[in-house]
């Protein structure tokens, strides 16, 4: 399962990264988002793998906006984020504000 980011205050030009408990495919710009909530905005960000470790990272192109809420999601399903077997993560989303 995914660790989220830090739920308040987080930096302008932070990543928001994902851990899993396992080796995982599928994780790619279209299946780890952020949305700007307050707009409904996809942040353009580009999303890679630390290594070869189990941590992903989504780096968005620009500086968060501050005082503002992001939804970050993981999408799952058989052709978007699963493990080797090909078991589909189930969809998970997480919010934070970013610091004033």
């Amino acid at each position: 399962a995914p660790r989220p980011s830090p739920p308040t205050n987080v930096g302008l030009a932070a990543n928001v990264t994902a851990t899993f408990s396992e080796n995982v495919l599928g994780v790619d710009p279209n299946t780890f988002t952020l949305k700007d909530t307050p707009t409904g905005n996809v942040i353009t960000a580009v999303v890679s793998r630390n290594g070869t470790t189990n941590k992903w990272i989504l780096n968005p192109t620009a500086n968060l906006t501050a005082g503002t809420m992001y939804l970050a999601t993981l999408t799952g399903g058989p052709t978007a984020i699963r493990d080797a077997a090909n078991n589909p993560l189930t969809t998970l989303s997480w919010s934070f504000t970013t610091a004033a």
